[in-house]
């Protein structure tokens, strides 16, 4: 009869484990559905799983690192210990545990005497973190290859987790892991999907900037329908497009527009310096989001207009052949205003108005040649007159 009860108590204790493992990889994978029924980013999704799991486990650290083979590198995207949040942002090299989690594609725990088997296997300890007693590790698998490593630590208690937990945890991760990469596979299409769009729109305007630089052939009227454009793309900031002239060395602005308001200031001489003194030596796109007081120091640039230093900015350098001048979007109140996006379209605007005033400068040329060639011909015609008598005899 004891033995029967004995018996029976480890089939309810079995059944009760079971039924604990059960509920909490509902609590997770409802928690998942519930994040992808909301479309929420792939970072939070990891937010919201890393709280899942250290609410499950009562653990004092977790964290959820993804792994990429091709640089056998390891990204934390979700890193706590003792309830304060940890960020450590970039790639580090895959070490120790969770290089045996790699190539083994198994669990590790670790029980016993952490600190000195992390040295041995060189496991780096994250900056501001503390060793744990015990650390215990999973691989998250699609597919049979390992995307990330799941783990927990306990920086208090050796022996602080068992057999049950390492197959919790590892059934978690295996729904986690999926989930995870449907996430990541809808985050990277929406990524792809908003560039698309993003391309076609930066398309749509650059025929229209093209179409109305084909009738307009001066100078004057190319400025002025590229800033305006421009302006429409970006009405917060304030804009100038300068003209170089190597032969003076001025810096001329036949657009400039500050605080919505059109307005014209004398050439000012380059002499090396200045954003545009950097661009006769390296004609490079300078995207400047912070610091701009350090950048306009380090560049030597002065303040011509008086508007003050912006917050952020777009430097672009106009060519052909040579530098020939330059296109400069200022927002005056907020850093970090532009993006990489931003500078892949008026870059291509840049291309875009260089060749046109090239063009228009070609053009230009040929009409004062004609206009010269037709007094020369008039001065001609009037010599000629003038050997004729005015009487004939």
């Amino acid at each position: 009869m004891a033995a029967y009860n004995s018996s029976q108590k480890e089939l309810y204790s079995d059944l009760e484990e079971k039924l604990a493992q059960r509920d909490a990889e509902l609590g997770i994978i409802n928690g998942i559905q519930q994040a992808l029924a909301s479309r929420l980013e792939v970072q939070a999704i990891y937010d919201l799983v890393g709280d899942k799991i250290r609410e499950i486990f009562n653990a004092q650290g977790v964290m959820i690192s993804t792994y990429d083979p091709q640089t056998d590198t390891i990204e934390h995207r979700y890193a706590i210990e003792r309830r304060e949040r940890v960020y450590a942002p970039g790639r580090f090299p895959n070490r120790g545990f969770r290089t045996q989690i790699v190539q083994t594609r198994r669990p590790v725990l670790v029980s016993t005497n952490v600190a000195e088997t992390a040295v041995s296997l060189g496991q780096p300890t994250l900056p501001g973190t503390i060793t744990p007693k015990t650390w215990l590790g999973v691989p998250m698998l699609v597919g049979g290859e390992v995307k990330g490593i799941l783990s927990l630590q306990n920086v208090e208690m050796e022996n602080a987790y068992n057999d049950s937990d390492v197959r919790l945890l590892q059934t978690m991760a295996a729904s986690l892991s999926v989930a995870l990469e449907n996430a990541r596979l809808f985050d990277e299409t929406q990524r792809l999907l908003k560039e698309t769009e993003q391309r076609a729109t930066e398309l749509r305007i650059i025929n229209s900037v093209q179409e109305g630089l084909a009738q307009k052939p001066d100078t004057a009227s190319i400025y002025d329908l590229v800033g305006n454009k421009i302006r429409e793309l970006y009405p917060q900031a304030d804009l100038f497009i300068g003209k170089y002239e190597s032969g003076t060395d001025l810096l001329s602005m036949p657009y400039l527009v500050e605080n919505d308001i059109r307005k014209d200031i004398a050439p000012v001489k380059v002499d090396g310096k200045g954003f545009m003194g950097y661009f006769l030596q390296n004609p490079h796109t300078l995207l400047i989001n912070e610091n701009m007081e350090q950048a306009v120091n380090k560049y030597q640039s002065v303040d011509a207009t008086g508007a003050g230093l912006s917050k952020s900015a777009i430097y672009i350098p106009l060519m052909c052949c040579s530098v020939i001048g330059e296109i400069v979007l200022m927002d005056m109140h907020k850093e970090h205003a532009f993006s990489q996006s931003d500078v892949h379209l008026l870059e291509t605007l840049a291309n875009s108005i260089g060749v046109a005033l090239e063009n228009a400068r070609l053009s230009e040329q040929e009409k004062h040649y004609l206009m010269a060639m037709e007094h020369e011909f008039e001065i001609g015609r009037e010599i000629q007159a003038g050997f004729l008598p005015r009487v004939l005899p």
